[in-house]
């Protein structure tokens, strides 16, 4: 029964997932065919956006320090299961509702991270 109701639910937004998955890729080949029709192709090859990148010191720069910081992040996370069910013994549902909270912090840190951009000068 218990995991009757999750797999629906996965599977409810799996099909979500992939029905916003056609749009956009519908919406990218309408605005493709719009800039063939008009003759503005874009001309950028394939490894322009890492041209880019080496050549602006200060986006490598962020870039680099944002990759060490997720792998710092992905470390932490690999040991957190075995930290909150074997060493603390909390159990799944603790483990469930521990990243329950933390996708709807993600969420909401979303939502607010906008108006903070905006108010800094």
């Amino acid at each position: 029964m218990g995991g009757t109701w999750t797999l629906g639910v996965s599977l409810l937004l799996i099909t979500l997932a992939a029905l916003a998955a056609l749009r956009v890729r519908r919406n990218a080949r309408q605005q493709e065919a719009d800039l063939a029709g008009s003759g503005n192709t874009p001309t950028a090859g394939l490894f322009e956006g890492f041209r880019v990148l080496v050549r602006n010191r200060l986006l490598l720069g962020t870039t680099v320090l944002i990759a060490a910081g997720n792998i710092g992040l992905a470390i932490g996370d690999s040991v957190e299961a075995i930290l909150v069910l074997r060493v603390l013994d909390l159990g799944v549902l603790f483990y469930g509702a521990l990243g329950t909270i933390a996708a709807c912090a993600g969420l909401l840190a979303s939502v607010v991270a906008p108006r903070i951009v905006q108010t800094i000068p």
